[in-house]
């Protein structure tokens, strides 16, 4: 097996976790993003590239044999429009992907990780959620990654094709929809939740998707999709509240009940003012627990962080950045 992994999105909150611990393994690691990686000075090589170029994606060169990693991509990341959505994350998901796995077929790479989303399921029809699970998302985001699937594991590639379909990936220094939580906590004032919040609503830490990632690579068996989420979790209301005793804060839980909170919000997303898309609100109060036995069985990944130690080390993370 060769030494070097090609990573896409390398400089990301997910691909800067697992550059760190390819490095540490003593992997040659290349990164292709479109700002530059904090391990750039450590990196065999270094594309800052947007993989939507399709030109400038297909003359990148690197050792035939090699691993590639696809992390890019586009997410909710600061308000997507309603109206641009589709085309949105058509482009950066489903068009980048095509253009990473043809510069992938073109050095003759030896695998190729997708990191999917859970949101290709929609609401789960049983939990917890195997991958043989029908996938149905609620939106453009989710649609694009089922599209991206289909085109890795449809297509006949000369290359093993992995696909992973984590949970909410926390850990310290990516915030997305906890930070609002996060403030409300420190700010000692109420914290909302959809639904009762005795549903479980899964996480996944960013070290334990690196490892997984990892082991993919490494093991000549691994292909096809593995879920990733973890093995420790409890309903969403006693693991908010579990944070707000831990941390000392005056906040308490305030449970809205669904059928109230989400029409409200699906008037809102129609004009851009929802403070979360229906992707994100509709699942909200689901019972989400994807079944990782066979990413346990398969590649001999466990995961090592529960759901309360990423939350707390995510808020500290959140209170060091916030002064």
């Amino acid at each position: 097996m060769t030494d070097t992994v090609v990573v896409t999105g390398g400089s990301g909150f997910l691909g800067s976790a697992l550059i760190d611990l390819l490095l540490d393994a003593g992997y040659d690691v290349c990164n292709i993003d479109l700002v530059s990686s904090r391990r750039a000075a450590n990196l065999a090589g270094e594309h800052i590239v947007d993989l939507t170029d399709r030109d400038a994606t297909l003359q990148i060169e690197f050792t035939p044999g090699a691993n590639v990693a696809h992390l890019a991509g586009r997410q909710y990341s600061g308000q997507v429009k309603r109206a641009v959505r589709s085309r949105f994350f058509q482009e950066g998901n489903v068009e980048g992907t095509r253009n990473a796995l043809d510069m992938a077929q073109r050095n003759q790479a030896q695998s190729f990780s997708f990191v999917s989303t859970d949101m290709v399921y929609g609401t789960p029809q049983r939990s917890p959620v195997d991958t043989g699970h029908p996938r149905n998302p609620f939106g453009p985001y989710g649609a694009s990654k089922v599209a991206a699937e289909d085109m890795i594991l449809s297509e006949t590639r000369p290359f093993r094709s992995i696909v992973y379909r984590p949970r909410l990936i926390v850990g310290p220094g990516r915030f997305g929809l906890m930070a609002k939580l996060f403030k409300a906590i420190r700010k000692g004032l109420p914290v909302p939740i959809i639904g009762s919040g005795e549903n479980v609503y899964q996480m996944v830490s960013v070290f334990d998707c690196a490892s997984a990632i990892v082991k993919g690579i490494e093991n000549p068996a691994a292909e096809g999709v593995f879920n990733l989420g973890s093995t420790e979790s409890e309903s969403s209301r006693p693991l908010i509240d579990n944070l707000i005793r831990t941390v000392g804060s005056r906040s308490r839980t305030v449970p809205i009940p669904s059928g109230i909170i989400k029409p409200v919000l699906r008037v809102l997303d129609r004009f851009d003012l929802s403070p979360l898309v229906p992707e994100q609100f509709e699942i909200a109060d689901q019972q989400y627990v994807l079944d990782v036995s066979q990413t346990r069985d398969v590649l001999g990944w466990d995961p090592s962080r529960s759901d309360a130690e990423m939350m707390l080390a995510a808020y500290r993370r959140y209170c060091d950045v916030h002064g």
